[in-house]
């Protein structure tokens, strides 16, 4: 009797585990159908309402006008760099046709022999190459400049 006693008392046991929760599930949805009431509120029945609306639309308004403000200054600083860039960039240019304009006639003068103006030959490569290798490095630097790429 006693196994009996104490199979009784387990299923009770179990039933009242399973009782409650039911118990907790019933609570549950009710819980979730008084929060599904609270949010079909409508909006006129609180007078608070209107004023939130006002500081909604408000700060939206702001939120949008620094937005603006950002973008327009980012489209000044643009073309600012791009008045610069074509203003160093011309200079460079200019830099580079002088530099190979100097070179082109010391390199004239110097194949003339006529003239008392020589230089060995090891001098005439090495202005030669560092002269290219200057202008190629500079156009490349500017290029890089001018076109950045974007990531």
């Amino acid at each position: 009797m006693s196994d009996e006693g104490e199979r009784t008392d387990s299923d009770s046991g179990s039933q009242a585990g399973k009782g409650s929760f039911t118990d907790q599930v019933a609570r549950l949805q009710q819980l979730l159908d008084a929060s599904k009431l609270s949010a079909e509120v409508p909006e006129n029945e609180n007078p608070c309402d209107e004023k939130i609306q006002d500081e909604k639309s408000s700060f939206e308004a702001d939120r949008q006008q620094a937005e603006l403000d950002k973008l327009t200054a980012e489209i000044e600083s643009l073309k600012q760099d791009t008045k610069q860039r074509k203003g160093y960039a011309g200079r460079i240019f200019w830099l580079n046709v002088a530099w190979i304009a100097i070179l082109t006639l010391v390199v004239l003068l110097s194949g003339f022999q006529g003239t008392r103006f020589v230089l060995p030959t090891s001098v005439l490569l090495a202005l030669v190459g560092t002269t290219t290798l200057n202008i190629l490095g500079t156009l490349y630097i500017v290029a890089q400049y001018l076109f950045p790429k974007k990531h």
